[in-house]
């Protein structure tokens, strides 16, 4: 194997481990909804049919990120997007 070739496989190890320790996050963010709705329809005053709804913007939201990260990942690459994409997640929750 030619020296020239070893960094391109230490950067494809390093984006591999780092989608791979972005699945933590992703799912905790993913589930977060289900424990916290009954905290959340207490604390808004929620319907049963209200509560639900938050299912469907979640739902729509994630549709609607893969639909972007398709878009950044051709655009500015996989790193960016991964980033951006956890960005918005934090944002999310931090709103919450």
């Amino acid at each position: 194997m030619p020296i020239s070739e070893t960094p391109r496989i230490d950067s494809s190890r390093t984006l591999t481990l780092a989608a791979n320790a972005a699945f933590v996050p992703i799912g905790v963010v993913t589930v977060l909804l289900g424990p916290m709705l009954p905290a959340l329809s207490a604390r808004w005053s929620l319907n049963y049919s209200q509560a639900g709804s938050l299912f469907t913007a979640q739902f729509l939201a994630s549709t609607a990120g893969v639909g972007v990260s398709g878009i950044l990942i051709s655009r500015r690459g996989f790193r960016f997007a991964l980033n951006v994409g956890l960005l918005v997640m934090a944002a999310g929750v931090a709103g919450l």
